[in-house]
């Protein structure tokens, strides 16, 4: 897992996750037999590639499930594990993680507990200086799951702010582009999340900003599913604002990039297929023609 950790991430995602589903039964075998036996070393080093694995295949209930026995485990081991700085930023990372697997699953109340959870721990690290770009990392990263999931809920306000307060953790810290996948994700993501706040608010030049940037973020740094993420988004804001010829070229160009990759489009990402005729008005070509062209 993870040595496949990277490939997840980039061009090479859907070949690494066809490797992995190739031998699951192993990996998750392997995983509970680690948790089981307090090998938190062995979790660390593959909890994210899992996580990305089951992202990629849509699995959240057990990943939940998964997660969840390494989640208990730690907490029985007791307060004396939790002063291993490996084992508290382990579970401040697994708690995040399930409160994704939750709120993809409907379980809003229950993610919402699980973001907040992990912030605290997050927040009650005895702060070094060498433990600084880790610490700040894992604060972000909860963050942006409690950003998430009060953006799934509606609360507007509170999302804008908790991905705010994310923000300016990762911000003018070049290092954090340096630490992981993790620290290189949060950056994007926590933008891309502000930047649908501001769709919701209409706030549209805001949105694209924030988008705009994240994008960057994901060119730079190889991560294609955040980059279709963000063409998908920044198409949708031509769209609502009337700039029907730059919102077909983004949905063009994120439907050939998701054809080239074998990506699926999960719920809640903007669905290109009725969005490209959506911006297919006046004088500027067949709806069905396009979607021939861009899908086959």
């Amino acid at each position: 897992m993870a040595a496949r950790e990277v490939r997840l991430a980039g061009q090479e995602a859907h070949q690494a996750a066809a490797e992995i589903s190739a031998e699951f039964n192993n990996v998750r075998q392997a995983w509970v037999s680690a948790a089981d036996g307090e090998r938190f070393e062995e979790l660390e080093i593959s909890h994210y590639a899992l996580w990305r694995f089951y992202l990629l295949n849509g699995s959240s209930s057990e990943g939940d499930h998964l997660f969840s026995i390494a989640i208990d485990r730690i907490k029985a081991a007791g307060k004396d594990l939790l002063q291993r700085a490996l084992v508290r930023a382990l579970l401040s990372k697994l708690l995040t993680m399930r409160s994704m697997f939750l709120k993809r699953q409907g379980y809003t109340q229950q993610a919402l507990r699980s973001a907040e959870e992990a912030i605290k721990v997050a927040e009650s690290w005895l702060d070094g200086q060498e433990e600084v770009s880790r610490v700040q990392t894992l604060r972000a990263f909860a963050h942006w799951a409690l950003g998430f999931v009060l953006l799934d809920m509606a609360e507007f306000e509170n999302a804008q702010s908790v991905a705010e307060s994310g923000l300016k953790f990762v911000e003018g810290h070049e290092y954090h582009a340096q630490v992981s996948e993790l620290a290189r994700d949060v950056q994007w993501q926590l933008r891309v999340t502000l930047g649908a706040v501001f769709i919701e608010m209409n706030n549209y030049a805001l949105a694209r900003t924030q988008i705009e940037q994240a994008l960057v973020i994901c060119q730079n740094s190889g991560k294609m599913r955040g980059l279709l993420t963000c063409l998908g988004n920044l198409g949708w804001i031509e769209l609502q604002t009337g700039n029907y010829a730059v919102a077909r070229q983004l949905y063009e160009q994120a439907c050939r990039c998701r054809v080239h990759w074998g990506i699926v489009w999960k719920r809640r990402q903007i669905s290109l297929s009725w969005a490209i005729p959506c911006a297919c008005r006046g004088n500027m070509g067949s709806p069905c023609n396009c979607l021939k062209t861009v899908c086959r």
